[in-house]
């Protein structure tokens, strides 16, 4: 995901659920948000209020799922042969990213799950901590590996 698209997700969402329309993310292809062509669609729903936060397709087509999985085949030898310490740069973007919307995303968890804005801040706070370890892990490959 390129720098700034989680923060504009974060807000296209949340924006969406402050006006009273359930937002419906789109499949993430090829780099690209590519609208689906679902009939149905799986609801987040908040326990504390019974409202749906967001939809997410239930039934992707056979011919879009066939384009995620050849889009995906075809990106795996470039990503492959990607510098371990480039990728490590790109999780680096993505904790920052993170960091700039901690508050969008928090209020995203809170209107998915019901939580309190303390407990939903800390959710993405952990998560957080998982991206920081990912950013670490670098200089714990040694380049062995097991029979």
């Amino acid at each position: 995901m390129k720098a700034g698209q989680v923060a504009r997700v974060a807000t296209a969402v949340s924006r969406s659920v402050r006006m009273g329309t359930t937002p419906v993310l789109s499949n993430f292809v090829g780099g690209k948000f590519v609208e689906s062509s679902a009939s149905d669609y799986f609801y987040a729903t908040n326990p504390g209020t019974g409202e749906k936060s967001v939809g997410t397709p239930a039934d992707s087509t056979d011919a879009e799922i066939d384009i995620a999985v050849k889009t995906a085949a075809e990106a795996f030898p470039s990503w492959s042969r990607t510098p371990v310490s480039k990728r490590v740069n790109i999780m680096f973007r993505l904790k920052e990213a993170v960091t700039n919307d901690l508050d969008n995303l928090a209020g995203l968890v809170r209107k998915e799950l019901g939580k309190t804005p303390a407990d939903a801040r800390g959710d993405v706070v952990r998560g957080l901590e998982v991206l920081e370890y990912s950013c670490g892990i670098a200089s714990q490959l040694t380049g062995s590996s097991l029979p």
